[in-house]
């Protein structure tokens, strides 16, 4: 699915088939930001013609919000992009583990019949490297700045530019907050994101699944679901009494596809107030 809206930058989205893993694009004066290109072969042939097409005098930048396999999927495609932004956690990341990255593509790619070129498997490397909370990116006159958000995964970066932010993996309508990382760091980010909003005048939402969030109201409405689900599942854990999980089956219709997820977020939970690491 494919979305554009006029906005400073000019935003095209493309959603893929596969968990409607969003690919954004920013556009400005006389470069672009490729923000997590993905999934399928075919689906980013087409997003590589487009911007051929749209905008082929332009230099590609790439942000990689995480490092999780469907957000970096897409590197090997547009390994010839000017710049490739990342957290310094991610550009961290030892070898083994972007091994295992690599890896999950594969077999989702067998999971789903899906034929790749090896060629393209590739990880992306560190090219510039937020190292700082708030690390600025001047791009055509733009502001873009960066911020740690770990939690979801210990890597993840989000970015502001005017009233718009890139959050990745957060406040996707489609999901509850999946915590492969930490609780607490999840919640703090949360509540990062909350200031950060405002701090922006936040109007445009960008998350790395589903929808966007194109006004403010939703954009709320998205962090009071969040936050309410991280105190659910604590209170859970901590009164050994299981949540009504009716609420959740409702509120996201793909419930028996991330159904794990919820009770993998117990578990990591349950390990974290135990004591646990």
């Amino acid at each position: 699915m494919y979305t554009s809206i006029k906005s400073k930058p000019e935003v095209h989205i493309f959603s893929s088939v596969l968990f409607q893993t969003n690919t954004t694009l920013l556009v400005f004066p006389t470069q672009l930001l490729l923000v997590d290109p993905n999934y399928t072969p075919q689906e980013l042939a087409d997003i590589a013609a487009f911007i051929q097409q749209n905008f082929p005098d332009k230099k590609i930048n790439l942000f990689f919000t995480h490092s999780d396999y469907d957000h970096v999927v897409g590197y090997g495609i547009f390994q010839n992009a000017a710049h490739g932004i990342m957290s310094a956690p991610m550009a961290a990341l030892p070898s083994e583990r972007k091994k295992d990255i690599l890896q999950e593509i594969k077999i989702t790619d067998a999971t789903w019949y899906i034929e790749r070129s090896p060629e393209t498997l590739i990880f992306p490397p560190k090219d510039i490297v937020i190292e700082k909370d708030g690390q600025l990116w001047e791009i055509d006159g733009y502001q873009v700045r960066f911020y740690f958000a770990p939690g979801h995964t210990a890597d993840g970066l989000v970015c502001f530019v005017n009233d718009i932010c890139i959050c990745g993996d957060y406040l996707c309508d489609t999901e509850f907050p999946f915590i492969y990382h930490s609780f607490e760091a999840y919640r703090n980010t949360l509540q990062k994101l909350s200031q950060l909003f405002k701090q922006y005048d936040t109007r445009i939402l960008l998350s790395g699944h589903g929808k966007v969030a194109a006004k403010s109201a939703e954009i709320e409405h998205r962090l009071l679901l969040a936050n309410q689900y991280l105190e659910d599942i604590e209170k859970e854990v901590i009164s050994g009494i299981p949540l009504d999980e009716n609420y959740l089956q409702k509120q996201y219709p793909f419930w028996w596809g991330i159904k794990k997820f919820h009770h993998e977020n117990l578990a990591l939970l349950r390990k974290e107030k135990s004591g646990g690491s």
